[in-house]
C-alpha cells in the first residue's frame, strides 16, 4: 500500500493506494509541528487509522506544513 499525505495547519487529506489501484481517502485534523501538540495529534492519527492496515504500508509520501 501507498499512502500520500497532504497535510496544513486546519487539515490533512490522506490517500491509500491498494496494489490493485483501488484508492482509500480520508480527512484528519490538521497539524503544523511549530504550533500543535505532537502528542495530542498521534491519538487523532490512531483514532482515525484503526480501521487501516497500517502494517501493509510500503511508501508514505507526506506533504506537510511546518
Amino acid at each position: 500500500m501507498i499512502v500520500i499525505c497532504d497535510i496544513g495547519g486546519t487539515k490533512g487529506d490522506w490517500a491509500f493506494i491498494e496494489k490493485d489501484s483501488s484508492v482509500v481517502t480520508l480527512e484528519t485534523s490538521g497539524f503544523n509541528p511549530f504550533t500543535h501538540n505532537a502528542n495530542q495529534f498521534t491519538s487523532v492519527l490512531f483514532n482515525a487509522f484503526k480501521s487501516m492496515e497500517i502494517a501493509a504500508v510500503k511508501k508514505l509520501y507526506y506533504y506537510g506544513t511546518g
